[in-house]
Order: C-alpha cells, then structure tokens, then sequence
C-alpha cells in the first residue's frame, strides 16, 4: 500500500481493500495490562511470602519455648513485657581465702 492509499499488484487475481490495522495499539494495551498483572501479582506473592516467614518463625519459637518450659525448672518474673528466668535466691557467703578463722 503506497502513502496515497492506492495499491499496487504484478498479477490478476482476487482484490482486496487494505486498512490500517490498529494492532500497535492492541500490542501496546497487552503490554500495560501484563505488567500491571505482573506486578499485582509480584505484589500478592511478596505478601504471602512475608505471611509464610512469619508463620514459621513464630512455630519455631513456640517449639523452642515448649522445650524451654518442660526441661529446666527455674522460676520466671515478668519485666515490662519480657518473660525472664529467675533462679534460687540461695547463694554462698563469700569468705576470706586466707582468714584463719
């Protein structure tokens, strides 16, 4: 097809009318709709991603806590909002090593 939209052709056969496509345009629109999907999806597996981390985490620490619970017996206070092992209130006297008493 030339600039004044006239046709051109080397043999006889079938005629045709030839438009412009507006394929650019379709291309162009799958694009931004691609990357817009792709990114909201990048975006949800970030998030889920995160969600799992977490989840995960905290199965470790309950686990490590249970065990903590059930093999050592000390005593716990609470300060501010921490969970803190105490042990006996019992200790040694401190002596003089070379007192002759």
């Amino acid at each position: 097809m030339s600039k004044r939209n006239s046709c051109y052709s080397r043999n006889q056969g079938f005629l045709s009318i030839v438009v412009p496509s507006e394929r650019k345009q379709r291309v162009w629109d799958w694009w931004v709709k691609g990357f817009v999907l792709g990114f909201v999806g990048l975006v949800v597996v970030w998030f889920v991603g995160m969600v799992l981390v977490k989840v995960v985490t905290a199965k470790k620490i309950h686990e490590m806590e249970r065990e903590a619970e059930k093999s050592v017996d000390l005593e716990t206070i609470w300060i501010g909002t921490s969970k803190m092992p105490t042990a006996a209130v019992t200790r040694t006297h401190p002596a003089f090593e070379n007192a002759s008493i």
